[in-house]
């Protein structure tokens, strides 16, 4: 139990209202009287007559006249913060705080003598790493996990279980790789004799940079002779492709079910949406917006956002949809015979 004064200690933020003790946090509208919640959107304030916890945070932006009264008479204490979402992530460590595991090497773990193991690394069960690879301080590779040769893994970077990591890959520090991802597979290359597809080799790397985090399931192919590169600070969801030589900008976020074929270049602070398809050979601008499902055929320029199939500027995107939905009613018009 944490109390709730603690809690706005711990954020350097106020309490309004009778202190009381604080045993998890929850979702608002399942949490107990005992559970704090946290009101970061408009919407939850619809749900607020059956909420039953006693100790709200709020979002600033949301906190007006109305709610404080509505708050002081079902007596619910409260923290109004500015800067809700890092208040909500330092709450979350107060009730669950990261726990690095121990440094240890399993005995079951295979890890060539050509390696080297920096301090405080934690390799799990049936772990393999390759020869001439380098593992950082600090770092954690859990159960299962494939390591190739010539592989750099930099300072506390977390590699969850049974993932794969092909020769000659870089992974920066700080990277986090969920479950199941492959990192430096061949790319998709063949070219056509006679009546057969003959694979074309896939000698290039994978280039990770410093605090990108991937999610389960996503396959990020080596390049063809140069680099595929995913670059600092980037997030990608669970399975995701993306091609051989590919090249991801700083900040850019992708989320799940979305392809990028090869040799396109995606610009910084870029977001992609769910199932968004993007053709090989393009360049995609910095600071863009792709809406979810759609196909992306040709290059775009900074600061746009687009949707759709063929993807084009979002507002006329709408419009073509809107036209769309209106042909029933077109033709039905068409079909009915004139008054005579």
């Amino acid at each position: 139990m944490i109390s709730f004064s603690q809690i706005a200690a711990e954020t350097n933020l106020e309490i309004v209202g009778r202190d009381i003790s604080i045993s998890n946090i929850s979702d608002p509208v399942k949490a107990l009287e005992d559970e704090a919640i946290f009101i970061i959107q408009k919407k939850t304030l619809n749900d607020k007559y059956i909420i039953r916890s006693k100790a709200w945070i709020i979002n600033k932006t949301l906190f007006n006249p109305d709610l404080s009264d509505f708050l002081d008479r079902t007596q619910v204490s409260y923290i109004v913060s500015d800067d809700i979402y890092e208040t909500f992530i330092k709450v979350i460590q107060l009730f669950h705080p990261n726990s690095q595991p121990a440094p240890f090497i399993h005995p079951s773990a295979v890890i060539s003598e050509l390696t080297v193991c920096e301090g405080m690394v934690h390799v799990g069960p049936h772990v393999t790493i390759g020869a001439h690879s380098h593992i950082g301080s600090q770092v954690t590779v859990m159960a299962n996990s494939f390591i190739g040769n010539n592989v750099q893994l930099g300072d506390n970077t977390v590699i969850y279980p049974n993932v794969t990591i092909y020769d000659n890959s870089w992974i920066g520090q700080n990277v986090i790789i969920h479950a199941g991802t492959v990192i430096g597979s061949d790319g998709f290359g063949y070219y056509k004799q006679k009546d057969r597809h003959k694979k074309i080799p896939h000698v290039g790397k994978v280039v990770v940079e410093d605090d990108v985090e991937i999610g389960s399931n996503c396959t990020i192919d080596r390049g063809t002779l140069g680099e595929t590169r995913i670059m600092r600070g980037s997030k990608i969801d669970n399975l995701v492709q993306i091609a051989h030589n590919v090249i991801i900008g700083q900040n850019t976020l992708i989320a799940a079910q979305s392809g990028i074929a090869g040799s396109t270049t995606i610009g910084d602070s870029v977001t992609i949406a769910g199932q968004v398809g993007i053709v090989g050979h393009i360049t995609v601008g910095n600071n863009v917006t792709i809406g979810a499902q759609s196909g992306v055929i040709s290059s775009i320029g900074d600061g746009e956002t687009v949707s759709g199939y063929p993807a084009r500027n979002h507002a006329e995107s709408l419009r073509k949809e809107a036209y769309i939905r209106k042909i029933p009613e077109i033709l039905k018009k068409l079909k009915q015979k004139p008054d005579k």
